[in-house]
Parts: structure tokens; C-alpha cells; sequence
């Protein structure tokens, strides 16, 4: 954690500073610019600080790395979401959730400036305190599992469409679904370290740019003689709790945003915002050129094969095994499916250790205490040190550091213990991922799903709490608007989360 970088915005303050200095009387705050009269001091810190050099990325690659976390796997479902909902409801809902998204995206940052965190789980552990920080993990790990679902169907969906031509009756799509995860997708999801894996957002992004490419190009033929009329069967609130989930999702990124932040050279506002308008805005004009394009493509489609963008080519087009540019569109997003797969099942077991480790250490810790004496026992803390509000991050490092010092060197047989436990647990979770993968009806369910329970939690719940709890102390003009806008959103997304979650569940089982 940096020296704190000081913002005097108050005007009087300011002023009186400054005649401190140049030992003149404080000049009336008319004459002072714009954007310091009527404001409150505003003290930020930042980690790692502004000088480090940890900040080595400049702003376009912050930018690159923001829009290939952005787009990726579930932009193949847009055009389903467009088809839906038309073109005047899809661009509305897209537009909106644009807004949302780049908003929340300046509410987490601006709450991470003023708490010295550079990851959600210290920004939600800063706020509120282990409780929040747990359930923010517990929600990285259910939005991992899902999404590392939805990449695996549709890496389900794109071996059906290669292997179609060469067999006449049954496709063994599983069985080489399975072929792909114990060859592929199990030894990279064996690798310990992210880092490893650190270009498979680029090459996620880059597929789903052949992919638009694709769709634009058979497209525009086509263009002056398309509709553009929603889905007739049912009305716009039904179709619109469906995309819009599908739509929030598409600019999910409130998970690497603060760890972007972190590596930002000369990290100030404007180029915060900078950055955060960049991405999100070039994320909306490829999802609206690609959500019309699929429109218009997926026009005579059945939903079932809309929901996968290049499925939905394959059937407008009856010659596709043979297009070469179908196979290597469809080739590009293969391979970077298979990246990122492992990319998301590395952070899900990472996550579940984490969550196991600190639900054991809960129950150790209770039944320590019950064994102790009354007169012993620390009410609302643990024995060993200081109460729970009373803990600091830093205490919990400073422990973990000592504890490490006293423990010796791991033998062998421990090593190789470690290694049969993380080889299991991977397969396991491979395993999981493959067989849910198997059974959803399409991946736009998934994304319908995930986006309406712990995607509009990730997305819009969280970050409007943690800066309700950051920065409910201010009360200046510019404040309260924030605070406003971050209570409608909060008020919205939870209703949202409610109702989306119920109807998409309910349309899967089939109740």
C-alpha cells in the first residue's frame, strides 16, 4: 500500500491552504475553478502507488486487456438475445446496460482508490469485513463455475458441427468432449499459476472478432431486406428477463478491473475514466455490429439453435462444412475456448481451497473456544488474538508470515500427497464442469442463469454496496448524485436478480 495521494477538493480548505503559503488572505470560493467549489476533501490511496513500478502498462494496453476480458465466450449469444428482443429492445436493453456497467465499474474503483485494496475480496474484506469478503468469493467461484459450463458446451456445440459432415447418423460429440478434456483442457487446468495462461483472453477476444467478421460478411446481402421484429411467440418482459442477463454478462469484467487499475501508469481520474469509458464503449459497438449482424443471419433459425451464433450459420447455411471461413472461424473461437476453460477452472479451485480452508479453520476455531473456560472466552473473537472487528488484513498477513517462518521444509512424501490432492481435485472439478456441460439445454440458458443470480451480484450489487459503505460520508452536490444512481441500481438489480432468476429457472425445469 502506497503513501496516501491527498485530492484537497474543498474549496475553503483549499483556499485557506494556499494563503497559508503565499501568506495572503484566503480568496472567496467564486474565484476558484469550477471543480473545487461546493466539494468535501477527498483523501485517496492507491496500491500499488501512482510512482510504482508495478504500473507499467499504459493506457491502450489496459484498454486491450479490459475489452478481451470483456468480450469473449458469451458474446456468441448477443444475436440469440437481439432475436429475442428485436432491434429497438435489444439496443435499449444493450444501451442500458452499458451505462450500468461502465457506472458500477467507476463505483469499484473509486471505492478501491480510497481503501489502498487492488482485488474484490480485500476492497469487500475493507468494507464490510471477512463476512462480505467470503461471500465475494463464494460468488467469484459459482460465477466461474458457470461461465467455465457455458464455454464447455459451447466447445460441446463446436465439435458437433466439425465432426457432422464425416458421420451420417450419430455424432460422438461426448465422447470427444471427453477426448478434449483429458488431452487438453485436464494438463492446463493442472498449471498453478494464471500467469501460465495470460494470453488466452487475447486469444478469446481474437476468435470472437473472426467470428463478427464472419457474421458481417453474410450479413450485409441481406441487410435492406431484414425486419428486424422481435420474437412473436412471447411478449417483451418475458423475452426481455431473458437477454437481459445475457446482455449483463457481456460486459462482466468487475472481477479484473481493480487488478487492470493496479497496473495503470499515472493512474488519475480522467484516465481512469478514460480507460473505463474506452472499453466499455468499444464493448457496445462490436456487440451491437455483431448483434444485428446475427440478427439478420439467425432471422429463420428456432431459438434452440440460435442460442450458439455458429450453430445458428450452420443451419442458415446449408453448404457451411464446407466453408472455409466457417471452419476457421469456427476453429479460432475452438482453440480459445480451450484456453480459457482451463483459464476459469484454475481460479474455481483456487477459490473452493480458499473457501474449504476458511470453513475448517471456522469450525476449529468455534470448538477451541467452546473447549476454553467461560471466564476465558473472547466474545465476537478467537482466543488467540484480537476480536474479529479488531483484525486488520495486515495482522491476518503479518500471522500467515510468521506461521510460514516457523514451518520446516515439506518432505517427499508430503510433496507427493499435495500433488495426488491438487491432480484429484482438478480432475474432479473437470469432471463436474464436463457433465453439467452435458446436461444444460444451451449455453444461453446458462448465461441466462448465471447473468440473473451472481452476474448482476458481481456486476451491480456489490459495487454499489461497497461504495455506499466507502463513500456514504460524503454529501456534496456530485456525491449525493452518485449515491442516488447507486441506490437505484442497487434497488433495481436486486429486484432484476429476483424475478430473472425465477423465470429462467422455471423455464429450464419446465414448470
Amino acid at each position: 500500500c502506497g503513501p496516501p495521494l491527498a485530492e484537497e477538493d474543498d474549496s475553503d480548505a483549499f483556499a485557506s491552504s494556499v494563503s497559508r503559503v503565499l501568506k495572503t488572505p484566503p480568496p472567496p470560493s467564486r474565484f476558484l475553478p469550477l471543480a473545487l467549489r461546493g466539494k468535501t476533501p477527498s483523501l485517496e490511496v492507491l496500491a500499488p502507488e501512482a510512482n510504482s513500478p508495478l504500473r507499467e502498462a499504459a493506457l491502450p494496453a489496459c484498454v486491450a486487456a479490459m475489452l478481451s476480458t470483456i468480450v469473449g465466450g458469451g458474446a456468441l449469444s448477443i444475436p440469440y438475445a437481439f432475436k429475442l428482443c428485436g432491434l429497438r429492445g435489444g439496443l435499449a436493453l444493450l444501451v442500458a446496460c452499458a451505462f450500468s456497467s461502465d457506472f458500477a465499474l467507476y463505483a469499484l474503483c473509486s471505492a478501491s482508490r480510497r481503501t489502498g485494496t487492488a482485488t474484490l475480496a480485500e476492497l469487500a474484506r475493507a468494507a464490510q469485513g471477512p463476512r462480505l469478503e467470503n461471500a465475494t468469493i463464494a460468488a467469484l467461484f459459482a460465477l466461474c463455475a458457470f461461465v467455465a459450463v457455458a464455454y464447455t458446451r459451447l466447445l460441446r456445440d463446436l465439435l458437433g458441427l466439425f465432426l457432422a459432415p464425416f458421420f451420417e447418423d450419430h455424432v460422438p460429440v461426448d465422447g470427444a468432449l471427453v477426448l478434449c478434456a483429458t488431452c487438453i483442457l485436464l494438463p492446463l487446468s493442472l498449471y498453478k499459476e494464471l500467469h501460465r495462461l495470460r494470453y488466452a483472453a487475447f486469444v478469446s477476444f481474437s476468435g470472437a472478432l473472426c467470428v463478427a467478421a464472419l457474421f458481417t460478411v453474410r450479413a450485409l446481402p441481406e441487410l435492406r431486406t431484414t425486419t428486424f421484429q422481435p420474437s412473436p411467440d412471447e411478449s417483451f418482459v418475458d423475452v426481455g428477463l431473458v437477454a437481459l442477463p445475457i446482455m449483463a454478462m457481456g460486459y462482466l469484467c468487475q472481477f479484473n478491473v481493480l487488478s487492470v487499475h493496479a497496473r495503470l501508469t499515472r493512474p488519475s481520474r480522467f484516465r481512469l475514466k478514460m480507460l473505463l469509458h474506452l472499453a466499455v464503449g468499444l464493448a457496445f459497438v462490436f456487440y451491437v455490429v455483431f448483434g444485428v449482424a446475427g440478427m439478420i443471419v439467425c432471422a429463420d433459425a428456432p431459438n434452440d439453435v440460435a442460442q450458439d451464433a455458429l450453430a445458428c450459420l450452420s443451419y442458415a447455411d446449408k453448404d457451411a462444412s464446407t466453408d472455409v471461413l466457417l471452419a476457421c472461424a469456427g476453429g479460432a473461437f475452438a482453440v480459445a475456448l480451450l484456453l480459457n476453460t482451463p483459464a476459469l477452472i484454475i481460479p474455481l479451485r483456487d477459490s473452493l481451497v480458499v473457501l474449504t480452508t476458511k470453513a475448517i479453520d471456522g469450525v476449529s476455531a468455534s470448538r477451541r473456544e467452546r473447549n476454553l473456560p467461560r471466564h476465558h472466552r473472547r466474545p465476537g473473537g478467537d482466543h488467540h488474538g484480537a476480536s474479529a472487528s479488531e483484525r486488520t488484513p495486515l495482522a491476518d498477513i503479518e500471522e500467515t508470515r510468521s506461521h510460514r517462518e516457523e514451518v520446516q521444509e515439506p518432505s517427499s512424501k508430503a510433496k507427493l500427497y499435495a500433488t495426488a490432492v491438487h491432480f484429484v481435485l482438478t480432475a474432479s472439478i473437470v469432471a463436474v464442469v464436463i457433465f453439467f456441460a452435458q446436461c444444460v439445454p444451451g449455453v444461453a440458458s446458462v448465461w441466462a442463469v448465471a447473468g440473473s443470480s451472481v452476474g448482476l451480484f458481481v456486476a451491480y450489487l456489490l459495487p454499489c454496496f461497497l461504495y455506499l459503505k466507502v463513500r456514504g460520508h460524503k454529501d456534496d452536490g456530485p456525491a449525493r448524485i452518485r449515491k442516488a444512481i447507486c441506490g437505484l441500481l442497487f434497488v433495481a438489480s436486486l429486484l432484476l436478480a429476483v424475478v430473472c432468476t425465477f423465470r429462467n429457472v422455471k423455464a429450464i425445469l419446465g414448470l
